[in-house]
């Protein structure tokens, strides 16, 4: 990263002021010096000034700061700035070559020469749409007539939000938990008749949520007597999985994800010419304005392009190498851990353990099949795996028996697959056998051409 003063010229130390400016008298001498090395310093000041307003990024015209790289249904395109973004879902990219994207033809927008960022990992809301929304710790959170009210990081006013769309409210993750995203997935995914709430210290209550607000904490029932817990005490918050709703609104959808690790679905999403902010709305119906400079990328959902992750596959084929079965695990890896390839998280994609084969039934109708694909970053240093992908059983080019192993960059796959009917998913044994085998396909999708 460049620093400050590498945007700024300071002024010289000793003036450039004309000689003859100093001829003045022995009395008035010291005051007339002191004027001008005053001025001087305010010189230098304001050029400091104005050398932090370019550091920091404040909303501009500037292509570098907003350039984003479109993948649509051709592929990749040249980097440019978004200017606008109409309700229509149209694009209209600027820079050296102008021109207009269709919202049906878009794949995904990615901010150039940033990474995906993690999830958040403190005071968020994760819905069961799967948004992560990061809300102000310090102001209001309140619930009335089954409405959460909070006002999230980004935002500069509160939004309401359905309790029944709140998979899980997560002030910060339990002490002696391993890894907190694992026990959020674990805890979701169980069966319960009744709401949770766990203690930062590790403790655990389980009833019925009464009230609930920041200032006041947590009230939950506990069959006939009622338990108060203050706000500050709490860790995470889930409610019973049959109280939970998902908001399934029809159409495009622009899936979000912002600097600070917030993942938010949008039915509506625009950019005026000029404009500072965008305006959305999101899936729950809550009406937001989001800074210009907080977006790092756009995925759009329900439109040309289909996630493997939310189709059911048509069988699945696990063989352990000791005898230790691994399933295949939609949109995290397969320990249950956000995917992440080179030090970016994904939203969407695949995990699953060498080795295995994973098939889906296609309608023969999708042009493209694209996916990263790479050893977890986590899976550890002997992380090792032979990928490919099979169209109705032949090998795709340039992915069959592929090594991958821990710490190399991801494998980038763009493949044609007019007519398919079957696509396989192949991860087997590398050098190392199953040894650490953690196969991430990220953002696997196939794509289809009207």
């Amino acid at each position: 990263m460049s620093k400050v003063s590498d945007h700024f010229h300071c002024l010289p130390l000793r003036s450039s002021v004309p000689p003859r400016f100093f001829a003045f008298n022995r009395r008035g001498r010291g005051e007339r010096r002191g004027s001008v090395q005053a001025s001087c310093f305010l010189l230098r000041v304001l050029c400091v000034l104005c050398g932090l307003i370019s550091y920091v990024g404040l909303p501009a015209s500037s292509s570098f700061a907003q350039e984003f790289i479109a993948r649509t249904v051709d592929g990749p395109q040249p980097p440019a700035p978004i200017v606008q973004w109409t309700p229509a879902w149209d694009v209209s990219l600027g820079g050296k070559s102008p021109r207009k994207l269709s919202g049906v033809e878009l794949v995904s927008l990615r901010r150039a020469g940033e990474r995906l960022p993690p999830f958040p990992a403190r005071d968020f809301l994760l819905l069961t749409n799967g948004d992560r929304i990061p809300f102000a710790p310090k102001k209001p959170l309140t619930l009335e007539e089954e409405r959460l009210t909070f006002t999230p990081m980004w935002a500069d006013a509160h939004v309401g939000v359905p309790l029944a769309y709140v998979a899980a409210l997560c002030r910060t993750f339990p002490q002696g938990d391993e890894d907190g995203e694992i026990l959020l997935r674990r805890l979701l995914g169980a069966k319960r008749p009744n709401d949770v709430l766990l203690l930062a210290g590790g403790d655990r209550v389980e009833g019925r949520l009464v009230a609930l607000s920041s200032a006041q904490g947590f009230r939950m029932k506990l069959g006939e007597s009622e338990s108060d817990t203050p706000w500050e005490k709490t860790a995470l918050f889930a409610p019973r999985p049959e109280f939970l709703a998902k908001p399934r609104p029809k159409g495009l959808l622009a899936g979000l994800v912002l600097s600070d690790g917030t993942r938010l679905q949008c039915t509506r999403w625009t950019l005026a010419t000029g404009a500072a902010h965008w305006e959305a709305k999101t899936s729950f119906g809550a009406s937001v304005r989001i800074p210009l400079a907080d977006l790092r990328a756009v995925q759009m959902r329900q439109g040309c392009a289909t996630y493997l992750s939310d189709l059911i596959p048509k069988s699945f084929e696990h063989t352990p190498f000791f005898g230790v079965a691994w399933p295949l695990v939609a949109d995290a890896s397969v320990t249950g851990l956000p995917l992440r390839l080179a030090g970016q998280t994904y939203d969407k994609g695949l995990g699953m353990h060498a080795q295995s084969r994973a098939s889906y039934a296609l309608d023969g109708k999708q042009r493209w099949f694209e996916a990263w694909v790479g050893i977890h970053d986590q899976a550890g240093p002997r992380g090792a795996a032979r990928v490919s992908v099979l169209a109705d059983g032949r090998a795709l080019e340039n992915c069959s028996q592929v090594e991958i192993r821990a710490g190399q960059a991801p494998l980038a796959i763009r493949a044609e697959i007019q007519g398919v009917k079957v696509l396989v998913l192949l991860a087997e044994f590398g050098a190392f056998g199953d040894v650490q085998a953690h196969v991430d396909w990220a953002d696997a999708r196939v794509i289809r051409v009207e």
